[in-house]
């Protein structure tokens, strides 16, 4: 399971109504479409907006370098930007990519006033004692304030951990904060959570966290492509950028 996420960024004078995405590749047995949404012009604090989908590779697909593409359209079907992405599959098996390391990112999570707290749990599995280090993405939506965790973790337990985040106060819609754990082996485990701000910017509380893009001419637009990969013991991607 991967996901692919789009930050579609409107660049011209003029807002435009009714936009969506198209994600397609038939080797990749992809062919999705977003829901329709709205952008102001590039000056407005509604200028841009983020497209996700999640999506699972064909069981006998092969290795090797496949290409998905993202289509921005208007709502009479005229394509606005598009963009090619390389993604690259190789087989590993779960304990290939996780060894006996186990990580779940709960989705209850502590406000308090614009400081944000995500709980980690970490378990051992294995039957050694296991050196960790956590580590989060830089975002753009919120600074990292630390981690709290126990680095060393006995054969056979489990200890939570704490992500501990700034969030800016023009938050808001939905963000990815993609979380890593390590061990002492070299193992390494991912997980993505996308936290839900909604409409409005962070100044209330009761935020939620759901399941885990000069002057232009006016209807401009351009799409910036973000693949963040979700462990499941499936691949490794690379995105690479082929402007038409």
């Amino acid at each position: 399971t991967y996901r692919v996420s789009l930050l579609v960024e409107s660049t011209g004078a003029d807002g435009i109504d009714d936009l969506y995405v198209e994600l397609q590749d038939a080797d990749l047995d992809v062919q999705e479409s977003s829901e329709s949404f709205d952008l102001g012009d590039f000056d407005d604090s509604d200028n841009e907006e983020k497209v996700s989908f999640d999506l699972t590779l064909p069981r006998d697909i092969a290795e090797g370098s496949y290409s998905l593409e993202a289509i921005l359209s208007d709502k009479n079907g005229k394509i606005l930007d598009s963009e090619l992405i390389t993604v690259e599959v190789s087989s590993c098996t779960e304990e290939d990519a996780a060894g006996d390391l186990s990580v779940e990112v709960s989705e209850d999570y502590t406000v308090s006033g614009n400081d944000l707290t995500l709980s980690v749990l970490i378990s051992n599995t294995g039957s050694e004692d296991k050196t960790i280090a956590v580590a989060v993405e830089d975002v753009s939506w919120a600074e990292f304030a630390g981690t709290e965790y126990l680095s060393l973790l006995q054969a056979g337990d489990e200890a939570h951990a704490y992500v501990y985040l700034t969030l800016d106060e023009s938050t808001q819609g939905e963000h990815d904060l993609q979380i890593t754990v390590t061990d002492d082996a070299g193992n390494e485990i991912t997980e993505v959570v996308t936290v839900d701000f909604g409409e409005d910017a962070v100044t209330d509380e009761g935020w939620g966290i759901s399941d885990w893009f000069a002057n232009k001419s006016p209807g401009a637009f351009w799409i910036i492509l973000d693949i963040i990969l979700v462990i499941l013991a499936v691949v490794f991607l690379k995105m690479l950028f082929s402007k038409k």
